[in-house]
């Protein structure tokens, strides 16, 4: 009996398995179609989502793209118009500085020596010398006369 049971078993085994290849044959193909309609039925949709979705937020999209450019050009004309102002005023204080030191010295000392004599000139009368201070200040303007530099010496 239970040698008839085994035979029995084997079988049964060998038919179901069969029967599975062939079942599973069958059903792979119609699986494969079935996968291959659902694959486009769902490709299809998203696409339809996706078109509808990038309509309505297209304009937010450009909208959003528009402001940010534009932010970013007032950045740059905001960083042109600080550079522009930095290099009028590096140009114009040092201007403005060396006319005031030019204009005091110019008013301020005027050298009192004669050029050509080398005498020293108050109020329209003469005098031999001046000062240290009244020479310095013809010096540093470049007037002094050769006669007074020789006379203090280089």
């Amino acid at each position: 009996m239970a040698l008839q049971m085994k035979q029995y078993n084997k079988k049964n085994r060998e038919k179901k398995a069969l029967y599975d290849k062939l079942y599973n044959e069958q059903n792979r193909e119609k699986m494969a179609l079935q996968k291959k309609q659902y694959n486009k039925k769902n490709r299809e949709k998203i696409l339809f989502y996706k078109k509808q979705y990038n309509e309505k937020n297209r304009e937010k999209i450009s909208l959003y793209k528009k402001q940010y450019n534009e932010q970013k050009k007032q950045e740059k004309l905001k960083g042109k118009k600080m550079h522009k102002k930095l290099i009028i005023i590096a140009i114009v204080t040092p201007l403005v500085l060396i006319s005031v030191v030019a204009g005091s010295v110019y008013f301020s000392s005027e050298c009192k020596y004669n050029p050509f004599t080398g005498t020293f000139v108050v109020d329209g009368k003469e005098y031999a010398h001046g000062t240290m201070k009244d020479a310095w200040a013809c010096a540093l303007e470049g007037g002094l006369p050769q006669s007074v530099i020789s006379r203090l010496g280089k």
